[in-house]
């Protein structure tokens, strides 16, 4: 049994036990680290979650992984490891591509839903033949020019709504245990493989809104013939093929072999240019659900056409070709397009979405004579803009010359009106229509919060409510009454300051101030029905028209949650830290912490920023870098000592000005005094050296000998004094001797002096 649901999903079993996590809807971004490892099945459908854990593999026990409706760009690394999972649904989502490692692993799956992705045929690796336990595969809604890869196991195959041109042979071949296939709605033109017909256990195939001229080869022109005979082969298989929609392609005919399918059921052949219906087609002692609607039928006549299926059924069974009128009586008595006349509330350049509209064709003669029977071939489309799906209208034949249409536009879009008959527009066709909005709708209508439902300490903050009919479309007018309450989310819920505010063009603002951090509620009263959040909503084609934002619910499911943050950063507020005294030639740094006025820390801001000048001795222009946290580090390498006044300025960007300026006052450690001592510069050279040396000791000429020896050679320098001292010692000892005094001491003095110096202005003064 298939585990499709009638919206396109995967049907979730109920949790039976403890080890069945239920997580959908709960507005998560990631799941929960705190999963039991032994957990069978996750729920995690119609929530935010973003990218899957690395170690998803440690479910061992995983058998059902539901995450329809999320926001995943790909599959961990690890994810072929889940050995055990038989169930997989990621349909709407953003997948673009899987890997090739997770498709080798997954060798128990059963059920795989990749509906509604960004899927191309790039994207799915030849590894996908080997997931051979996969029994049904759902691809609709995606950007496939291909099929994927078969394996035998594959019993359910849905591709439609795909860039599908052609159906491969040497693919289709490897689905031979196949029972269910769904190309509609791709670009298949020309002639279909012969191959298709052929798969021994083919029950159910849908061909329904492509462009096929032909049927299986016989249908192609003889110089195009293909090698391989397969007449020999149909008419001996033995056929299972109990349902088939070839609607909506570019047929002219039906193919002979169908009288071999005594097991067809249901045949939908509407919407082509079939002329003929073959009498064999009455034969077919199962055929019961059979729909010809929009085909220029000849064969039956339209007297038996109008009186639905079975009557053409029944046509086909008994009776034999009724004799057609002369070719100059005929002409006498045909319609003209040009002459033809509409009429009607539908016929009107001004409608309203969800209303039932209708269209009146009055059918005449070049002579402008009314024609007093039917048989024409009428159209009446209404073509929206892209991506839009045009309306197609039944047109109705009352068999008198007159033709009555009736339809419903859901987009409040323009649309072309078309009413056409043997491909010519009639009077006054194509007809411009433009289409109003339906009433407001509160359970369509959506909330839009800024800086994602957060609001601002002290500070007005805003959401905005989108009215919108019941089939989704933006009302362009106003007028609705807004009931706002606020209050903060703490133990008195406190009411805070709020108001609506109607923009007059369908949309409206809401304002409220909070007071703490933390949460506050708004309580929207729209219409007099209470608006409730929703994670997601379609509303009547959702694709076409729009998915409303995720708001926190409150408690009740009846209000709307929002996060307070801090307010704008406040200059008297902001603090510095760790800023101290520096070093000449070296990279120092010190820190900016931004505040509110309130103490709070600010978050990392993309339209603010702050300018660092040092002035003393030499003028720098510090560098300063945000980090995530919101704080910004500052560093500065000075190249002359003294003491520095430190200028810190904040600039906010707008749209509107280039900046505004504020000076930020920096306290001292030991000091009030906004300045800093840069102490001497300082240069270390490591060197390392090999040679000789002679010299004479009691008489005797010796010849030391170094090797990779090692010096280090300290330069601490004054810019306005030009005397040099130098200062050495080793720090090498005797073999065996700890060195405390040959050199140790040495060493200590010189580390002290060196110290001296750094943290003084002038040498004399050290």
């Amino acid at each position: 049994e298939s585990p499709m649901s009638s919206d396109g999903t995967l049907v979730v079993p109920p949790p039976r036990s403890d080890r069945d996590a239920d997580l959908a809807c709960k507005g998560l971004t990631a799941l929960p680290s705190d999963l039991s490892l032994d957990t069978r099945t996750i729920n995690a459908a119609d929530n935010q979650i973003r990218s899957l854990p690395e170690d998803i593999s440690r479910y061992t026990n995983l058998a059902g992984l539901y995450l329809a409706r999320n926001y995943i760009p790909s599959l961990p690394r690890l994810f072929g490891h889940l050995t055990t999972l038989k169930v997989l649904d990621l349909s709407s989502n953003d997948i673009r591509s899987l890997p090739a490692d997770p498709c080798t692993g997954l060798v128990n799956l059963i059920h795989l839903n990749l509906a509604r992705n960004n899927i191309s045929s790039q994207g799915i690796p030849p590894t996908f033949s080997h997931l051979t336990s996969l029994v049904n595969i759902y691809l609709d809604h995606n950007t496939l020019s291909t099929l994927p890869p078969g394996t035998p196991s594959v019993l359910s195959l849905s591709i439609s709504h795909n860039a599908l041109e052609n159906v491969p042979v040497d693919i289709i071949q490897h689905f031979n245990n196949i029972t269910s296939l769904n190309l509609s709605y791709n670009k298949l033109s020309g002639v279909l493989c012969d191959e298709v017909w052929v798969l021994p256990q083919l029950s159910w195939l849908s061909l329904t809104g492509n462009k096929l001229v032909g049927l299986w080869s016989e249908d192609l022109p003889p110089n195009r013939k293909l090698g391989k005979d397969f007449q020999a082969e149909i008419s001996t298989k033995r056929w299972r093929l109990e349902e088939l929609y070839i609607d909506y392609n570019e047929l002219t005919s039906i193919p002979t072999f169908f009288y071999k399918i005594k097991s067809l059921r249901v045949l939908h052949v509407g919407g082509n240019r079939v002329s003929s219906l073959p009498f064999f087609l009455g034969s077919l002692p199962a055929l019961q659900d059979f729909d010809v609607h929009d085909n220029p039928l000849v064969t039956p006549p339209h007297s038996i056409v109008k009186n639905g299926p079975q009557a053409i059924l029944h046509y086909l069974r008994e009776n034999e070709d009724e004799p057609l009128e002369s070719e100059e009586e005929e002409h006498s008595r045909r319609a003209d397009p040009l002459f033809t006349l509409v009429d009607g509330s539908g016929f009107a350049e001004n409608i309203e979405v969800g209303l039932d509209y209708h269209v009146d064709i009055y059918a005449h003669t070049p002579y402008g004579v009314r024609c007093l029977r039917g048989g024409e071939i009428m159209s009446l489309v209404l073509e929206p803009p892209p991506p839009y799906r045009p309306v197609h209208a039944k047109v109705m034949d009352r068999g008198n010359g007159t033709y009555s249409a009736s339809y419903k536009v859901v987009h409040a879009v323009p649309h072309v009106l078309m009413i056409k008959f043997r491909d010519a527009h009639v009077r006054r066709s194509p007809l411009m229509v433009h289409v109003a909005p339906g009433g407001t709708d509160t359970h369509a209508s959506e909330i839009i919060f800024d800086e994602k439902e957060s609001g601002v300490r002290g500070e007005v903050s805003r959401a905005y409510l989108l009215a919108r009919d019941i089939y989704g479309n933006r009302r362009a007018r106003g007028g609705d009454k807004i009931t706002l309450t606020a209050y903060q989310q703490d133990l008195h819920q406190r009411v805070i300051r709020s108001q609506s505010v109607d923009n007059n063009d369908g949309s409206y603002s809401l304002e409220y101030t909070p007071d703490e951090l933390g949460q506050c509620v708004l309580r929207i009263l729209f219409n007099d029905v209470i608006m409730q959040p929703r994670l997601t909503s379609y509303v009547y084609e959702a694709r076409d028209l729009f998915l409303s934002n995720a708001n926190s619910v409150d408690e009740n499911g009846k209000c709307f949650r929002v996060s307070v943050g801090p307010g704008p950063t406040s200059p008297d507020h902001t603090e510095v830290e760790n800023i101290k005294n520096g070093f000449c030639g070296l990279r120092n740094q010190f820190n900016i912490v931004p505040k509110d006025k309130f103490g709070n820390l600010q978050p990392f801001m993309p339209d603010q920023r702050f300018s660092v000048r040092m002035s003393g001795p030499s003028d720098l222009v510090c560098d300063v870098q945000a980090n995530p946290d919101g704080t910004y580090d500052v560093a500065y390498t000075p190249t002359t000592s003294g003491r520095y006044k430190v200028d810190i300025h904040l600039i906010k960007s707008s749209t509107t000005t280039t900046g505004t300026t504020s000076s930020i006052n920096i306290p001292q450690p030991s000091s009030s005094s906004s300045s800093l001592s840069i102490c001497p510069k300082m240069e270390i050279e490591i060197q390392h050296a090999s040679g000789s040396f002679y010299y004479d000791w009691l008489d005797h000429i010796i010849i030391n000998v170094f090797t990779n020896i090692t010096n280090v050679l300290v330069r601490i320098g004054y810019d306005h004094h030009d005397e040099t001292i130098l200062v050495n010692s080793h720090f090498d000892s005797a073999i065996g001797s700890p060195g405390a005094g040959d050199a140790g001491a040495g060493i200590v003095s010189m580390l002290e002096i060196a110290n001296a110096l750094m943290h003084s202005n002038d040498w004399k003064d050290a």
